[in-house]
């Protein structure tokens, strides 16, 4: 059997004004049906939008000894 979890969140005024105009808009009942369809939708969106950029396979495309006029000669001057 299924049970219902509680979202409990803190909301900004602008949070509640943005809520309460898509409640209006899409004529949701409640704030935790639009909260929930919101989410639907959002999910649906992303998925269709597919995987977003892996930075991951940015490193390494820099390297350390390109800085031409570093500020520190090695390690051991930052310290002191």
């Amino acid at each position: 059997m299924y049970s219902m979890a509680q979202l409990n969140i803190n909301q900004t005024p602008e949070f509640e004004e943005d809520l309460q105009r898509l409640m209006s808009l899409r004529k949701y009942g409640s704030k935790s049906e639009a909260v929930r369809l919101a989410v639907k939708e959002c999910v649906a969106r992303a998925l269709e939008a597919g995987p977003e950029c892996n930075f991951s396979d940015w490193l390494g495309l820099a390297k350390p000894d390109e800085n031409a006029q570093p500020r520190f000669k090695n390690h051991s001057e930052i310290w002191d």
